[in-house]
């Protein structure tokens, strides 16, 4: 018996909500690779400018995507974190008074991205048990 073969129809779509999050973070990772890059060389990506460490830090985050959907358990963790690091990179901004600022935004969009990742994996983590009707 093959190892498709073996598993419940729950594991099975845990792997599928799992996978789906993979092809939502190699996007997330090609795009922020392809922005940190052009935002490092130039500073200045559409409507985000760019400091020389934030350009990093969206470089990295990218890097680090990429690397993550090669291990599924590895994608509930580096959503968790990238829903705090940038939610921190969000509030700072906005303590420095830039909250007009896209960067920041792009930064809460992030985050949230973070947030949508996390949920569609635990979503299938809850069980909820139902009743037969009393009649």
């Amino acid at each position: 018996m093959s190892e498709h073969e073996q598993l419940t129809a729950s594991d099975r779509a845990e792997r599928s909500r799992v996978d789906l999050s993979r092809i939502v973070l190699a996007v997330e990772g090609v795009l922020l690779l392809v922005v940190g890059l052009i935002g490092l060389a130039t500073g200045q990506v559409a409507w985000f400018q760019f400091t020389a460490w934030q350009a990093v830090v969206v470089l990295v985050t990218g890097v680090l995507a990429l690397l993550v959907i090669l291990r599924r358990r590895l994608v509930l963790p580096f959503a968790a974190l990238q829903l705090v690091g940038y939610l921190a990179l969000y509030v700072s901004g906005i303590a420095q008074g830039s909250t007009g600022r896209a960067t920041h935004w792009l930064f809460l969009g992030i985050a949230v991205l973070g947030v949508v990742v996390a949920m569609t994996i635990w979503a299938g983590g809850r069980r909820v048990l139902t009743r037969k009707p009393p009649y």
